[in-house]
């Protein structure tokens, strides 16, 4: 995750300060250039390498497929009631997966399903 600054935006370069300056305001200000490339490699717990974030997603997206639309399922399912996941839900979570698993799980169906679900309709 080292392709992303602490606010979420995609980088390829770490930023450094270049000191600090006093501002037309009397503020301080931080000038900042930029730095080294960012190292975005690493390896699986399988033990397959990947050198960015986009190998990285292939990688996830090839052999772990289900446990991504588990985890989005369950986050759409905190999103769309407010409420937490609890251990009781898995089975209408894994329900959900099961139905969009011969399709790829297009997020559309996952949204449907979600919404269909008795979890969206009891809480």
């Amino acid at each position: 995750m080292e392709s992303f600054d602490p606010i979420g935006g995609f980088r390829t370069k770490y930023r450094v300060s270049q000191g600090e300056a006093i501002a037309a305001n009397g503020r301080r200000r931080t000038a900042y250039g930029e730095g080294a490339p960012v190292d975005a490699s690493g390896i699986t717990p399988d033990g397959d390498p990947f050198t960015s974030i986009r190998e990285y997603k292939a990688l996830l997206l090839d052999r772990e497929i289900d446990q991504v639309a588990r985890h989005l399922t369950s986050q759409l399912i905190v999103y769309a009631t407010g409420a937490e996941i609890e251990f009781a839900d898995r089975d209408a979570v894994e329900a959900i997966v099961d139905e969009g698993r011969n399709d790829g799980h297009p997020i559309r169906s996952m949204i449907h399903a979600v919404v269909a679900s008795d979890l969206f309709e009891s809480r």
